[in-house]
């Protein structure tokens, strides 16, 4: 099995070689480590090009001629990867020295998932644990939240309440198909996490397995993780409409798992979305798609009141 990187840079001179060498010194060998700078202005380039040299990494680096954008970059570090397995990797993190083999190990046990997310160790710009709660715990994953998953929600934990952090990340090369080209308007690890979720094919590991790096300069970070419940749907159609697109025509159990998101989707956010969604499950059609009927019923009267509070928030 091939193991490849895909790391996107961008002015990270500071921190892009503790990440480096932390994805040197894994107890299990990564294959390539594909970088695509995107026009920094700052001596990126060459600390990477100086480790390659001291260290031998087998690093692949590609220099942008103008600027992507974070989606545009990652987008073209994954699809240049040849790996079996793609790893997710931001430039200012430390990986934990047993994350590839963590997560191999995991794929290994549960052949079925194409891509797996991790909780982290949220550290300060000097690496340094400052934080009282893992990423998970600030991301609402806590252990319920993690029950609902285990039991099948996963998509609408996605679309509704919980975010997965691209940096913790990896899929097999198989789910590529599925996600790219990205969307132009979610962020990467979302759109590939939401893909994978629509196919039961998303899996994750309650460990911390790489230092989150938290400082002013970052592109994402958890500012940009930690939103609102309601905002999660004001963008999932994005997702869904792409995804659609790419089911096989025969594939009629995905084609009817996904219409069934989109019916749920579109009367959440529609006028009077309580009492249709009250007379969707008295009329069985909860009890037709779901096989906890009640428990996603429940789930969606939640997320009716937290768009309601929201919309009562900003008109106020």
């Amino acid at each position: 099995m091939r193991l490849s990187v895909a790391m996107c840079t961008y002015n990270g001179e500071k921190y892009v070689r503790e990440q480096l060498m932390s994805i040197r010194n894994q107890t299990l060998r990564i294959d390539e480590i594909v970088i695509c700078d995107d026009c920094s202005k700052d001596g990126t380039v060459g600390v990477i090009e100086d480790l390659i040299r001291r260290y031998d990494l087998p690093v692949r680096l590609h220099v942008n001629t103008w600027n992507h954008g974070y989606r545009r970059n990652f987008e073209q570090a994954i699809c240049r990867c040849s790996g079996d397995i793609v790893f997710l990797s931001d430039q200012d993190d430390i990986w934990l020295p047993t994350k590839a083999e963590t997560i191999i190990a995991y794929f290994d046990r549960n052949p079925d998932k194409e891509f797996v997310f991790t909780d982290a160790t949220l550290v300060n710009a000097a690496g340094v644990p400052s934080y009282n709660q893992t990423l998970f715990e600030v991301l609402g994953l806590d252990r319920k939240t993690l029950g609902l998953f285990d039991k099948g929600y996963a998509l609408e934990m996605l679309s509704v309440y919980c975010r997965v952090t691209g940096a913790t990340c990896a899929l097999r090369a198989s789910a590529m198909p599925y996600c790219i080209p990205l969307s132009r308007i979610v962020a990467h690890d979302e759109m590939i996490a939401m893909t994978s979720a629509f196919r039961n094919k998303i899996g994750y590991i309650d460990r911390c397995l790489i230092k989150y790096r938290q400082h002013g300069k970052q592109t994402i970070g958890l500012r940009m993780a930690i939103r609102h419940p309601g905002e999660k749907w004001e963008y999932t159609s994005n997702i869904m409409m792409w995804h659609d697109a790419l089911i096989e025509k025969n594939d009629e159990c995905s084609r009817n798992r996904l219409h069934s998101v989109y019916r749920r989707f579109w009367t959440l956010r529609s006028s009077w979305a309580l009492f249709r969604i009250v007379g969707m499950y008295f009329s069985g059609w909860y009890e037709k798609h779901y096989a906890n009927a009640g428990a996603v019923f429940w789930w969606d009267v939640r997320t009716v009141f937290f768009r309601m509070g929201r919309k009562i928030k900003f008109i106020g």
